[in-house]
C-alpha cells in the first residue's frame, strides 16, 4: 500500500517526530493522493451503517447526522428529505468529490 511503501522509503527516526507530524505524513497526505481511486472504490454504503442510519428507531426524523471523516460522502444523501446531514474531512480532494456529487462544502 502506499503507507507501506512511503514507510519503506521514508528513513527517519519516528522518535523524533511528533503525533502530528507522523499523521500529516503517513495519513492526511496519503489520502490527497489517493483520494479519486479511493473513492471509485469506496461508492456504496456499508450495509450496517446504512441500516442504522435509515433507522427512524436509532435516527429519528429531524435528526443533525455528523459524519467525521466523511471522505466521498457516500452516507450524506441516505435521509436528505427528514434528516440533515453534516460531513467534515481533512482531505480537499475528497471535499471536492462530495462538491462534485452535489453535496454543500464548506
Amino acid at each position: 500500500t502506499l503507507i507501506v511503501d512511503r514507510l519503506m522509503s521514508t528513513a527517519f527516526d519516528a522518535s523524533q517526530l511528533d503525533a502530528e507530524t507522523l499523521e500529516k505524513r503517513f495519513v492526511h497526505e496519503v489520502y490527497e493522493e489517493i483520494a479519486s481511486h479511493f473513492s471509485h472504490t469506496r461508492h456504496n454504503p456499508w450495509p450496517k451503517v446504512r441500516a442504522f442510519l435509515q433507522s427512524h428507531e436509532m435516527v429519528p426524523p429531524g435528526s443533525l447526522v455528523l459524519d467525521v471523516g466523511a471522505g466521498n460522502g457516500k452516507y450524506l444523501g441516505l435521509r436528505k428529505d427528514d434528516c440533515h446531514f453534516i460531513g467534515c474531512d481533512m482531505s480537499l480532494n475528497l471535499l471536492s468529490i462530495r462538491r462534485q456529487r452535489g453535496h454543500e462544502v464548506l
